[in-house]
């Protein structure tokens, strides 16, 4: 898959109401895209996490980007945000228990956004996923909805399918990519045998309350 695009939306944790940058995808964020261009939505969490749970993924990053800043204004007490979490109105910091009550409840926060992006995310495909790469691939080239780059106002400015790689792991398709930063999951390298540097990008994604959680661990060369 190309990830490709003047600007994409790579957010990372939020505290408060800013987020750091990540720099590569999150696998909920593949798993979403490949979810919008097979027509699977909100209403199938359960078919969502199937395909978040199987599938694993190494990055080539061509072009890290450069990263610039917006804001974007958060409902608060929307249906899913539940749980405490701090809160900053730009003059007072708290705590609130979040219920998705009425009325809802708005702050401001900021959005990093990636501007000149380019990178090729390699996927395997694990047991019980829910689609074939085929399947996959042709979605993408044909989407049931529009594709974007973290969010739908970041259009690719590259087609996202590529093709099949004859490579038996994740390592051996990496080669096949081209030049670039690689990111692979550090349970597919043997220890001290690709790099040193270790990452963690965030990783999980629950369909069905649309909370985000847990991480992968990632080992970065170049």
């Amino acid at each position: 898959m190309r990830l490709a695009a003047p600007v994409a939306s790579l957010s990372g944790p939020r505290i408060d109401t800013a987020s750091d940058s990540l720099p590569i995808p999150t696998r909920s964020m593949i798993a979403g895209i490949m979810g919008a261009a097979l027509g699977v939505g909100y209403g199938q969490p359960n078919v969502l996490q199937k395909l978040q749970d199987t599938i694993r993924l190494a990055v080539v990053v061509h072009r890290e980007g450069t990263i610039t800043r917006d804001y974007q204004t958060v409902r608060m007490d929307s249906a899913h945000m539940t749980g405490p979490m701090w809160w900053h109105d730009g003059h007072r910091v708290g705590v609130m228990e979040r219920k998705g009550e009425k009325p809802e409840r708005s702050i401001t926060g900021e959005r990093p956004l990636t501007c000149d992006y380019d990178a090729t995310v390699v996927v395997e495909l694990l047991a019980g996923a829910p689609f074939t790469a085929e399947q996959i691939l042709n979605a993408l080239r044909h989407p049931a909805h529009p594709l974007g780059i973290g969010q739908r106002s970041c259009i690719p400015s590259q087609p996202i399918a590529g093709e099949p790689l004859d490579a038996p792991t994740l390592i051996d398709g990496v080669v096949l990519v081209g030049a670039g930063t690689i990111y692979l999951p550090a349970e597919c390298v043997a220890t001290g045998g690709f790099g040193d540097l270790y990452v963690s990008i965030p990783a999980g994604r629950e369909w069905a309350t649309r909370q985000h959680g847990g991480s992968d661990t990632y080992v970065v060369q170049g």
